[in-house]
This record gives C-alpha cells, structure tokens and sequence, in this order.
C-alpha cells in the first residue's frame, strides 16, 4: 500500500490532499525516472490525452461577446503507460508564436501542441489490478496547465492520474473549439478604498466558483469517458484536487 499525503501553504497557494493506492508488483523503487510503480523490469512512461469540453448547462459569464456562449473547457490529462515516449517537451519558440498570434489572431494551430510533458499523445494506459487515483490540477489566476511538469510526471510515475484543467478567461491563454480564451483582469485594486477592495474580493470569489464548478463538471466528463478513452482504469470514486494559488484555493473552497 502506497500513501501520498500533502497540506502546505505558499503565499495564498493552498494545495491539500491525502489519496491512497494499492499496486502491482511492489518492489524497490529506483531514483531513476524510468520506473516507480512496479518492479525494476516495469518501465513507466508517461501518455496524455486532450480533450475540449463543453458544458451546455452554464453560460460564459466572463466574457460579453457572446451572450450565447456556452463555458468550455480544456484538459490534458497525463496517465501510465508502456509506450514508449515521443518526447513531446517545451518548446519555447513554438509557445512564443503561440501567444503572439492570439494578438493578431492567426494560425490557432500554434497552440493546439503546446504541451511541456514529455509524453507521448493518446498512449494506450498501462494495465493493472488496481485502478489509479485521479488529481485534478488547476493553475494559478493567468496561469497555465502545464505548470508544474516534474510534479505531474513523479504523480504519473507513481501511480497517478493527473488531469490539468485549462479554465477559460482565468487562467493565461487557452484555446478551445471556439477559438483563443485570454485573461479577462481582475478590478482595478485600491488598498486605500473600501469600494475597490470589495469589488476586488468578489471578483476573485466569482473566479473560484466558476473554477469549483469547472472541476465537477469535468469530473462528471471523466466519469463518463473512463471506460471508451482509458479502459475503465480510472479510480472515478477515489479523486482529489490540487493546485496552485488561485487553482490551490479553488480546491479548499
């Protein structure tokens, strides 16, 4: 029986979670990053899949420019595998041209690929006995999913599910179906007025229930989608959420 247990505070960052997993053929691990789950003879390897989702029960009510929007999401979702990795890491160039031509709206295939993981795209999940706990990840306030990778890649490599969430007009860029979705700021903040305090606050709580109703709603889309897109090896009744900053007090809300 292997336990992962964490509570700690950055700043206003809050990550919690205590989940609990048994595995296959435990033997010693090694500090490589080739193999944590099972035996020396297993190796790990990382896969992900993408998907975009949209959830036509609630409104987009972070944005104006379409009064019948409908909120979308976006997540990759990182998992074990026994395919070899494709090595698909950061590129620096690409995501550069990424967030350039969000500013003159062109070329959106430029951020389709953007993943800092290496991993490999739509990998067939490792089998096993025991499914694996799922993590939902979610990103400071103009942040990004793919924030964080050796963290996401030591969780897959012990036996996690990893699901990073994208949030539309609260986290730095996404794109969806519908195209690019940047920051939407927060008010204009005055320490010394009351007014823009408050309005600060509220703001920020808004943003938070719109990241809690984002993350049961792509729960519900896993659930779902746990059978036909990983063969029914996500433990969809053993979930915890973490993340960082506004994603991390999300998660404590």
């Amino acid at each position: 029986m292997k336990k992962l247990c964490f509570s700690f505070l950055i700043f206003l960052i809050g990550l919690t979670g205590c989940f609990e997993a048994t595995f296959q053929n435990d033997g010693s691990n090694k500090n490589s990053d080739d193999s944590r789950i099972g035996s020396d003879e297993v190796v790990v390897n990382v896969g992900f899949k993408r998907f975009y989702w949209t959830d036509y029960r609630r409104s987009e009510t972070l944005t104006a420019f379409n009064p019948f929007d409908k909120r979308k999401v976006m997540v990759d979702i990182y998992y074990p595998t026994n395919d070899e990795e494709t090595g698909m890491s950061f590129n620096k160039d690409r995501l550069l041209a990424c967030y350039m031509s969000n500013f003159i709206m062109i070329a959106p295939s430029l951020c389709e690929d953007d993943v800092r993981v290496t991993a490999t795209k739509n990998a067939d999940i490792m089998k096993q006995d025991e499914k694996y706990p799922v993590l939902l990840y979610h990103a400071g306030f103009g942040g990004d999913r793919n924030e964080n990778t050796t963290l996401v890649r030591s969780l897959v490599k012990s036996g996690y599910v990893v699901v990073a969430m994208a949030s539309p007009y609260n986290d730095g860029l996404v794109y969806t179906t519908g195209g690019y979705a940047v920051t939407e700021p927060l008010p204009q903040l005055d320490i010394n007025s009351k007014e823009s305090s408050d309005a600060f606050l509220a703001a920020g709580y808004n943003r938070i229930e719109i990241n809690v109703q984002d993350a049961a709603f792509i729960i519900s889309k896993i659930k779902e989608k746990n059978d036909a897109s990983f063969d029914n090896m996500l433990a969809v009744d053993n979930i915890g959420y973490y993340g960082m900053s506004l994603g991390g007090s999300s998660a404590i809300y």
